[in-house]
């Protein structure tokens, strides 16, 4: 995430901050659902697109301003992943404690692969959700969009009154997930007891994501601090001689991580390893995070270092995702890659000084 610019206002400038904000909401749904996975199958995505923006676009949106109004720091923001994955995981789909009535499954995982405990909560899917959606849904969006973003880089994009707008409409997908219908129709389940965890647990989810923003808010406003002159100049292959790793590491350590997190929301469960799937995804959580803030802190860090790193946590999910043919999966990844390519054309030509700032 970039610091406030000095770039001089223009008559066009409010247009553009509202352009930006109106991709990052198209953006964060495109990267999770479609381009890293195929929940949501390309062809899919214009049909409920809309639906999508609301539950995943409006909230990376109040999570980037709150950040650029410096109402959160990286603890904030840390809190504010996991209470999204709450409303997401826990409210709106209920994979935090449903399980199908047809085969006792949530997703493709068993009861006992998806960690679930006696109160009903399916702990593995949610401590590697939490992972998945603080970082994939929420993080690499708004640092994709802050490197497109060459106007309102480091900006507010919404007034208050569009940032309250959000919030309304998404506090109604909460409510109206929380009716009665449609948490019979997302809890139904083969055992009644089941469905009452479902219903007890998504109420809970609710809860637990108010008490998050509030936590978030309350919480120190630590941020990244690099040095001065930081990232005024092209890092280079040999920047890790200065404090970070240079791009390609970058990239290579992105995929490892994407690579570690499906071993770890895939593999360890589905062969029977649900505690060991628990313990890894707590600990990619928190070496994701000191990673990025450490680097951010240092003077050779800028957003062509967190897009490279961003870049390379995506390349695993895309190549998975490609292979869907029937449902055009290969668009949208060529999709994505033409905007990478539109990205890295920018961040080119931009002046150096513009660069500096908060990164990642």
């Amino acid at each position: 995430m970039a610091a406030h610019s000095t770039l001089p206002s223009g008559p066009n400038r409010p247009a553009r901050r509202l352009r930006a904000a109106g991709v990052l909401a198209v953006l964060a749904p495109v990267v999770a659902e479609v381009v890293t996975s195929s929940n949501t199958p390309a062809i899919q995505f214009p049909v409920v697109g809309i639906l999508l923006v609301l539950i995943y676009g409006l909230p990376a949106l109040l999570i980037r301003e709150l950040w650029m109004r410096r109402w959160i720091g990286w603890p904030g923001f840390v809190v504010l992943g996991v209470s999204y994955t709450a409303l997401n995981e826990g409210v709106i789909a209920a994979t935090w404690f449903k399980l199908t009535p047809e085969h006792d499954k949530v997703l493709v995982f068993t009861a006992e692969q998806a960690g679930r405990s006696v109160g009903g909560l399916n702990g593995t899917l949610a401590l590697n959700l939490s992972v998945y959606h603080t970082i994939w849904s929420m993080l690499i969006p708004i640092v994709l969009m802050e490197a497109w973003s060459t106007r309102g880089r480091g900006r507010p994009w919404l007034s208050g009154r569009a940032m309250s707008g959000c919030a309304l409409l998404v506090g109604f997908v909460v409510v109206g997930s929380l009716s009665d219908k449609a948490t019979a129709r997302v809890c139904a389940a083969r055992l009644r007891a089941v469905s009452d965890e479902c219903a007890s647990g998504r109420r809970g989810a609710a809860v637990f994501l108010v008490v998050g923003i509030v936590v978030a808010l309350l919480l120190p406003r630590l941020r990244s601090a690099p040095g001065p002159g930081a990232g005024r100049s092209a890092p280079g292959p040999g920047a890790g001689r200065s404090g970070r790793p240079p791009d390609a590491a970058l990239a290579w350590l992105g995929a490892g991580f994407s690579i570690a997190f499906l071993v770890s929301y895939f593999i360890l469960p589905l062969s029977g390893h649900a505690e060991a799937s628990k313990v890894m995804a707590v600990v990619l959580f928190v070496v994701a995070v000191a990673a990025v803030v450490t680097w951010s802190r240092s003077r050779t860090w800028d957003l062509h270092a967190a897009v490279m790193l961003v870049v390379g946590a995506m390349i695993p999910g895309m190549l998975s995702s490609i292979k869907a043919f029937l449902v055009l999966q290969p668009v949208a990844v060529a999709l994505f890659v033409w905007f990478f390519l539109r990205v890295a054309v920018r961040r080119s030509r931009q002046p150096a000084e513009l660069s500096s700032g908060d990164a990642g």
